[in-house]
């Protein structure tokens, strides 16, 4: 197959013809250029023709931690696939198997601390398929109801947060949403013991503290006692939140909420203080405690962690 112009010098590639100038040519085959949609085509022997699937600029130059939003709310990770099976982890669980409370969801998540119970919550669409409601017991001062992905109380990740590692929750509460703490990322305390007051924890990821009228959702860096947030803009009520964290190893630990109408998720800010390392050990949880005598409940739909690191 010839092209009609040489490459200019410098250009990489190779030129292929427009398909409205051979496509139709009996018994061609290879491939060729569609103007119209600005896409390769695949012409094949039977005179079929299989269009390829253009990227976008983001998709492009997207890496492990780079996520975009579909505009029904879930998330495609353009090409974490790919890039987590060359040199990097990642976990994606939407909760479309449920199992029991030892054992919820495809990896097998677990119900910790003092707990009324958990349940799968009945889906109006197909794009909130397994949603999970985790309730604590009514005015226990201690602990919360805590899903976690481990069946003991140990981490199982522990260091330095990888450069780019990122973590994302489609979250929202339930019945009355004050007097209550949720929160929800990577936690050292499996159990059900909450990233407030004198707890001694390790934590990145998200909260939400409410005394008698709603809070927003806020962005948290804790070790031990000392913790940094960030005020996400975003209302810790019956709506559903999309929250996101990625790792700036230069910088911090940079936050993002989704945004449904442009589909995106949109940068708000950077904790650089009390990011957990060194030492530090955490695991995925998703978690609600309650102040007041009657319940409250935190509902989740899906749940993803990925980070770079050596695979052999």
């Amino acid at each position: 197959m010839k092209s009609r112009k040489p490459l200019q010098p410098g250009s990489e590639g190779v030129r292929v013809p427009a398909l409205n100038r051979v496509g139709r040519a009996p018994g061609s085959a290879g491939l060729f250029f569609r103007r119209q949609v600005r896409r390769l085509v695949a012409l094949l022997p039977d005179g079929t023709r299989r269009e390829l699937g253009r990227l976008s600029e983001e998709e492009a130059r997207a890496t492990a931690g780079d996520w975009l939003v579909q505009a029904a709310g879930r998330m495609r990770p353009a090409s974490m696939a790919g890039y987590g099976m060359g040199r990097g982890v990642h976990v994606w669980e939407d909760f479309a198997v449920y199992g029991t409370s030892s054992h919820l969801g495809q990896y097998g998540w677990y119900l910790a601390g003092s707990g009324a119970g958990v349940a799968v919550q009945a889906s109006t669409e197909w794009g909130e398929a397994g949603i999970i409601r985790i309730t604590p017991d009514a005015g226990n001062a201690t602990g919360g109801a805590a899903l976690r992905l481990s069946a003991t109380a140990t981490p199982m990740l522990g260091g330095d947060l990888p450069d780019k590692a990122f973590n994302i929750v489609k979250v929202r509460l339930g019945g009355t949403t004050t007097n209550l703490t949720g929160w929800a990322g990577l936690s050292s305390d499996g159990s059900g013991f909450p990233p407030t007051g004198s707890n001694s924890l390790e934590m990145v990821g998200f909260k939400v503290e409410s005394g008698g009228a709603v809070a927003n959702w806020h962005g948290v860096c804790r070790r031990g006692t000392s913790e940094t947030t960030l005020n996400l803009g975003v209302a810790a009520d019956s709506s559903w939140r999309v929250l996101a964290w990625r790792c700036e190893s230069s910088n911090g630990v940079r936050f993002y909420v989704g945004n449904a109408t442009t589909g995106r998720l949109d940068p708000v800010g950077v904790i650089s203080a009390d990011v957990p390392g060194g030492s530090d050990a955490y695991a995925p949880i998703v978690a609600v405690k309650n102040t007041t005598a009657a319940s409250r409940y935190l509902e989740c739909d899906f749940y993803g962690l990925g980070w770079l690191g050596s695979r052999w």
